[in-house]
């Protein structure tokens, strides 16, 4: 049985704060991100209806982990605490298309 991990309100290896690894693209959580517009949810909703579709591919489950992974290492070297994990104003200077590709 797979779970996801949540604790001091925030959910723990999620790809890109959508897609828990293990269980996706069956499930994702759009709307997860604290502090970003709509607009922000309406590519989230995107990206999962193209890889959902098929237009978009999820890397491996371990490049996603990875990726997480590679995120907490980002915040722990600028000394934010994991908590604060789903804060898109912390995006490695990434735009917001790249976050989130729509294909």
């Amino acid at each position: 049985m797979q779970v996801v991990l949540v604790t001091l309100l925030f959910f723990h290896l999620f790809y890109k704060h959508v897609f828990p690894p293990q269980l996706a693209p069956t499930l994702s959580f759009i709307g997860i991100p604290n502090r970003v517009s709509f607009n922000i949810v309406l590519l989230q909703a995107n990206w999962v209806a193209g890889v959902l579709s098929g237009k978009v591919t999820l890397p491996s489950i371990d490049k996603m982990l990875a990726d997480v992974e590679k995120h907490y290492q980002f915040l722990d070297e600028i000394g934010i605490h994991k908590s604060q994990t789903h804060s898109l104003l912390l995006r490695h200077g990434k735009s917001w298309v790249e976050l989130f590709p729509i294909g």
